[in-house]
């Protein structure tokens, strides 16, 4: 692995870690949110690799665009998170995975 992807992975790593430990003592809508914001940021890491997917892509962007509800409308955020899921899954499914 080359230098900057090492830098790369370093910093989503610090990123997941340092989010773990704030959330120690964190609302608890902050650790949905933060895994949704990781997920993101694992995605934005795989663009540009060579590797880009476009059903990624759309979810990132879909996170990004909606993130925000975990601090605004909770109860939407949590509806938000059901169809992710539910659109994740059925494109396993899809994928055969």
């Amino acid at each position: 692995m080359d230098r900057a992807l090492n830098d790369e992975a370093l910093e989503l790593v610090a990123y997941m870690v340092s989010s773990a430990r704030g959330l120690v003592d964190e609302n608890r809508m902050y650790g949905p949110l933060r895994l949704l914001d990781a997920a993101g940021r694992l995605i934005a890491f795989v663009d540009g690799k060579d590797i880009t997917d476009g059903f990624l892509l759309r979810t990132r962007a879909l996170i990004d665009s909606r993130k925000h509800e975990a601090a605004t409308d909770p109860e939407a955020f949590v509806g938000f998170l059901d169809e992710l899921v539910l659109s994740l899954a059925g494109e396993l499914e899809r994928r055969g995975k």
